[in-house]
């Protein structure tokens, strides 16, 4: 039913439980020692935990207890890890995989359920009840809306399927997370009017940083580094001047952008300027502003020409490349362009264009 298993590690001995549930593997490792004395205490403790786990199992399948016996590779039981526990875990993991603004996301939002249940709440005994009571919390807290409440639950929600992934809890207690009903909100955009004028208040790598936001309808976070040294942006070696691409990563996956000859041409032009002595560091960033500081400098020259509209920064760049290129084109081609897993994420888009239709219409001047 369970086994124990001596591992020869590089730095001493290792004994490592190892059970099934449901045709399901677990384990459980104890600490590596070099010491024969502390190995004998180590097996001892496997064995003992063994015992343990067996009679556990027995209980489950006999239908004695309710719990499945599934332990983390620690001392912490699946089945008693606290939301405090999960968190920090998952915290700590998730940094070298994730963007640290995603990350972020995903710990207040857990912070906020802790708020509402507390931190020694058990994650396999969240149910709907919950659920419902941190909505109605963070409402009546007044510090959010509905639509801030449906983020919380899409970052819980991610939370709680990589701790299943991760094998800190046995499984995702609500796999579907009820949201509330929200009208959405048509996205914010520019004018074409409104890009030409811009083209002309940026200059230097913020002019760079500018073409790369509105001719390839890339994320900020595509383009640019989340903070120095981080590996992020494009770099020149990125830019594929024979096929006119530009490789960018996002969401865990690299994708590749078109360029139009306005921006292969900016492009062209910067990468001459930098050439010292015939040579040129392909490794170098194009643009080596962090995220932040673009949307900062955005936000000022938006100021500055009379444009700046709450909710309508960096980001709008992208969703004027979608309007713009959705006129011209089927929506197939504007998913690919602005890789949409989803087709309906992309049809939000149809709406912005059938309103500037309508208000073309009714401005003939005859």
């Amino acid at each position: 039913m369970a086994s124990v298993i001596r591992i020869k590690r590089r730095n001493g001995i290792a004994y490592r439980v190892q059970f099934y549930i449901e045709h399901k593997r677990y384990s459980k490792t104890f600490p590596v020692t070099k010491t024969k004395d502390k190995e004998k205490l180590i097996l001892k403790q496997a064995r003992q935990f063994k015992k343990q786990i067996e009679v556990e199992i027995e209980n489950y399948r006999a239908g004695f207890s309710d719990c499945v016996p599934m332990y983390t590779d620690g001392d912490t039981r699946q089945d008693k890890v606290t939301l405090r526990e999960l968190t920090d875990e998952l915290k700590e993991r998730r940094k070298n995989d994730f963007a640290p603004g995603t990350v972020g996301r995903n710990v207040i939002a857990m912070r906020n359920l802790m708020e509402c249940l507390g931190q020694s709440f058990l994650v396999t005994n969240l149910n709907l009840e919950h659920i419902d009571q941190f909505k109605n919390y963070r409402l009546e807290t007044g510090r959010t809306s509905k639509e801030g409440v449906n983020k919380d639950l899409v970052n819980i929600s991610t939370m709680l399927n990589d701790g299943v992934r991760r094998g800190l809890i046995p499984k995702n207690p609500i796999p579907r997370m009820p949201k509330f009903k929200v009208e959405r909100r048509l996205p914010k955009y520019y004018t074409a009017a409104e890009i030409i004028e811009l083209k002309s208040k940026f200059d230097g790598e913020m002019r760079l940083a500018f073409l790369m936001l509105i001719y390839t309808g890339s994320r900020r976070s595509e383009l640019f580094q989340g903070r120095i040294g981080d590996g992020r942006g494009v770099h020149w070696k990125d830019v594929d001047w024979f096929n006119g691409t530009i490789k960018v990563r996002g969401k865990g996956e690299e994708k590749i952008k078109y360029m139009n000859d306005i921006l292969k041409s900016e492009l062209a032009a910067e990468m001459r300027s930098r050439q010292q002595d015939g040579s040129f560091d392909t490794e170098d960033l194009v643009v080596h502003y962090i995220c932040d500081t673009v949307t900062s400098k955005v936000r000022k020259v938006l100021k500055g020409a009379g444009m700046y509209v709450k909710g309508r920064a960096v980001h709008a760049f992208r969703h004027t490349f979608a309007t713009e290129t959705l006129k011209n084109n089927n929506i197939r081609v504007t998913q690919e362009a602005l890789d949409h897993k989803d087709i309906s994420t992309t049809q939000i888009y149809t709406h912005i264009v059938a309103e500037q239709k309508k208000k073309a219409v009714a401005a003939l001047p005859y």
